[in-house]
């Protein structure tokens, strides 16, 4: 017999998260006058999350989900602490959705630190290449964003093919690097 989401847990979780949001917007973090925008992407994670059921992070890395736009999207505006936060939101509303329980809650937590690492990743690439938040002067920017992407791939794909198969004892699938590159 198959269990039905908990509608009020995310419910409630999703009231948590936005109003956490909003007070830390309303302290300026993480940027002053950012509040909308932040509680907004944290609202636009967890609905995408709720809605859509994702793909496990080890089948078909590559298929970006459409969090992926709202996660870079919000590294993009608010920065890569800003980000995680939003993606955090994002990977507890999927969990709190998952009627099959599919992935045990070892396997969510790799997911979602591997997320957050990869978004990490691609702030790290972005501000190293003179990338800006929010003022964004085209094409000067496209080189600073094409190299957050590409930063983001990398680390979703070692953890995706490497990381997460060897912590949940799996094997490591070796054909990682042709992946990457396709």
């Amino acid at each position: 017999m198959q269990s039905r989401p908990n509608r009020s847990g995310v419910v409630a979780f999703a009231a948590i998260a936005i109003g956490a949001g909003a007070l830390l917007g309303f302290a300026y973090w993480p940027q002053p006058h950012r509040t909308l925008e932040f509680s907004g992407l944290i609202l636009a994670a967890i609905l995408t999350s709720a809605l859509l059921m994702q793909q496990s992070t080890t089948m078909g890395w590559a298929t970006m989900p459409l969090s992926f736009v709202i996660d870079f999207t919000s590294l993009l505006l608010l920065g890569p602490n800003a980000a995680v936060l939003v993606a955090t939101a994002g990977t507890v509303a999927q969990r709190l959705t998952d009627s099959q329980r599919s992935d045990p809650p070892r396997r969510m937590l790799l997911n979602a630190a591997a997320a957050m690492l990869a978004i990490q990743a691609a702030g790290l690439a972005h501000r190293a290449l003179g990338g800006t938040m929010g003022q964004f002067t085209w094409p000067g920017q496209g080189v600073p964003i094409a190299a957050a992407v590409l930063g983001y791939c990398f680390v979703r794909s070692v953890s995706a093919e490497i990381i997460v198969p060897l912590f949940t004892r799996q094997p490591v699938i070796r054909s990682w690097p042709k992946s990457m590159l396709r």
